[in-house]
Order: structure tokens, then C-alpha cells, then sequence
């Protein structure tokens, strides 16, 4: 009897054992099915955004096309917007969309919001995990152009002399961008009464410009035919050349000494 109940016992035990591990699959099965759903969700989502994202920028531009000046502007922010809530906040995917805010800033004459937003493409640009140089200049030198149009040319400066090392660190900038950044350097300290540093600044932008040119103009001369050799010419080193008939036949009819009178006896 009682190993009857035993054993009637661990059937109802494995029965319940069998019962609670398919309880539990079942319900992993339905955390998957939502995980899955759920990530195809996201997805859909994330499509949905990066369409109304390039919508939005479409509409931007003909807006900007129309000089619809408020209308671009909600369009680039909703971008920035919906860019937020797909990528997270401090996305560089943003930098499109600010650089046209800038331009749309500039153009109502709203001159520091155009400024706070060339700051941020030039810190996106600084951040990058991949250093941009041409990006990071570009964005300089964009910021320096606003400080140029407010008149704030202390902050010009600034901005421009850290144009000029990077220019100068940086072999892979070209010599037009260098130039630039060196002349409207100069013309920022000419503002500010600093000649003397004007003029050296001036003087690294013509040494620049001179090899520039003498670089562009090697090329040139290396595919330059040479000299034809002129009648004359030719006949002068055909006279130094030849060896004179006489002294041809002296030295024909002339004794050599024998090998053995040439050569040094050696020493024992």
C-alpha cells in the first residue's frame, strides 16, 4: 500500500513537473513572439521616421526655394524633432538640418541664432569619431563669416586662428582653403588695428599663392619639348668629338709599347 501511494505520488509529481515546464514555454514563447513584435514595430517606426525626415527636409528647401522664411523653419526643426526621436539626442544625422537653419537665420538677418546654430555643426564637427578636417574648416570659416557680419570681429579672430593651425597641422587641406583662411585672417586683424600681425599673415598667403603656382607650373615644364640642335650646334660637337686626322695618324703609325713594358713587374 504504500508503495502503491509512492509511486501514484511521483506520477502526480511528474505530471506536475511535465504541466509547469510547459507553462513556462508557453510563456517564454509569448515574451518572443512579443520581443519580435515589438522589434518590428521599431522598425516600422524607425522607417516611418526616416521617410518624414527626408519629406521634411524636401519641403525645407522649396520653402527656402519661395522665401517661405518661417515656413523653412518648422520644417527643419520637426526634422530635428523626429531626427531626436529616432537616433537620441546629440545626433550629427542633425547637422543637415542646422546647417539649413543657419542659412535660413541669415537670411531674415537674425544673426545670432544663425550663430548658435553654425556653433553647434562646428562642435558636431570637432566630436566627430571619425576627424573630418575639410568639415571642421568648413564650419569655421562659416562662423567666422557671421562674426564678420555682426561685426564681432575679436570673436572672428578666434575662430580664425584656430582656422590657420589646422590648416597649418594638416597637410591634406588645400592650398585654396589655406589661402583663404590666411587672407581673411588678415583682414580680421586689419580691423582690430593689428597691422603688424596683418602683414606677416599676408606675407604666408603670398608665399603660399607663389607655390601654388610654382607646383601648378612644374607639370608644364617637364612637357616642354627640348631644344632642336641647330646647324651650328651640331657642327660644334661633331668638331670637339672627332679626333683630328693628323693626330689620328700619328698615333697609327706610332710603336705601342708592348703589353709586358706597361705592365709594373711585380714584387716578390
Amino acid at each position: 500500500m504504500p508503495q502503491s501511494m509512492m509511486e501514484a505520488g511521483g506520477a502526480q509529481a511528474a505530471s506536475a513537473g511535465l504541466g509547469a515546464g510547459m507553462a513556462v514555454s508557453a510563456g517564454h514563447g509569448r515574451v518572443v513572439t512579443r520581443s519580435y513584435e515589438s522589434l518590428v514595430a521599431a522598425q516600422q517606426a524607425a522607417l516611418a521616421q526616416t521617410r518624414a525626415i527626408q519629406t521634411y527636409m524636401n519641403m525645407g528647401c522649396q520653402f527656402e526655394a519661395k522665401k517661405q522664411w518661417d515656413n523653412a523653419e518648422k520644417s527643419y526643426n520637426y526634422v530635428l524633432r523626429v531626427i531626436a526621436l529616432r537616433d537620441g539626442p546629440g545626433s550629427p544625422k542633425s547637422v543637415p538640418a542646422l546647417q539649413r537653419l543657419v542659412s535660413v537665420s541669415e537670411a531674415q538677418n537674425q544673426i545670432d541664432r544663425a550663430i548658435d546654430f553654425q556653433e553647434t555643426v562646428l562642435a558636431f564637427a570637432q566630436r566627430a569619431e571619425v576627424p573630418n578636417v575639410r568639415a571642421t574648416l568648413d564650419a569655421q570659416l562659416n562662423l567666422c563669416s557671421l562674426f564678420v557680419h555682426k561685426e564681432d570681429y575679436a570673436s572672428a579672430e578666434s575662430v580664425l586662428s584656430d582656422s590657420v593651425a589646422l590648416c597649418n597641422s594638416n597637410t591634406s587641406i588645400k592650398p585654396e582653403r589655406r589661402r583663404l583662411a590666411l587672407r581673411t585672417y588678415a583682414k580680421v586683424l586689419r580691423k582690430l588695428h593689428k597691422d603688424t600681425d596683418a602683414d606677416k599673415i599676408e606675407a604666408l598667403e603670398a608665399e603660399s599663392a607663389k607655390l601654388t603656382e610654382t607646383a601648378k607650373a612644374a607639370p608644364a615644364n617637364l612637357n616642354q619639348p627640348m631644344p632642336s640642335v641647330t646647324d651650328s650646334t651640331a657642327q660644334t660637337v661633331k668638331e670637339q668629338t672627332e679626333v683630328p686626322s693628323k693626330t689620328a695618324q700619328k698615333l697609327k703609325g706610332a710603336d705601342l709599347p708592348a703589353a709586358s713594358e706597361q705592365t709594373p713587374q711585380e714584387s716578390h
